[in-house]
């Protein structure tokens, strides 16, 4: 994942760097070699592809970019600094700190803001990779 990290290479937080990217098939492929022939596993839910090695090992492989799941996806995150984040691709979010911390925010009023929320995640469209300026590490998985 994209996830803008700490290591020297990546220093320029925020940015797209195609050349450190790997594709979900190269990584299968790399622990196949490693560890022999992976077994998908089907009655796995949640975003990740989880095979099991013949080991037993359970391996799951999350791949928004070589293979997005955006449709399917069904999470939403609440960041540190108040933003309910749609994708972890989210640069926005939907303030809802100042919603929860207000005197007046009942529990209808938070409850629409998350309906509104799960509503705009149905149209969700995480855009352009070129584009893509998420601090992912800053939201959380």
């Amino acid at each position: 994942m994209p996830t803008s990290g700490l290591s020297p290479e990546c220093k320029e937080l925020g940015k797209w760097r195609p050349a450190l990217f790997v594709k979900g098939d190269e990584i299968r492929e790399r622990i196949a070699a490693a560890f022999g022939p992976l077994e998908r596993r089907q009655d796995e839910d949640g975003v990740a592809k989880v095979y099991r090695t013949g080991s037993g090992t359970r391996v799951g492989i999350i791949t928004p970019i070589s293979d997005p799941f955006c449709g399917g996806c069904e999470r939403l995150r609440l960041s540190a600094d108040g933003r309910l984040k749609l994708c972890l691709f989210d640069r926005e979010g939907i303030q809802v700190k100042k919603a929860l911390r207000e005197s007046m925010a009942s529990d209808d009023a938070i409850a629409g803001l998350l309906r509104a929320a799960l509503g705009e995640k149905e149209k969700w469209e995480r855009g352009s990779l070129e584009l893509l300026s998420s601090e992912m590490f800053k939201v959380g998985g």
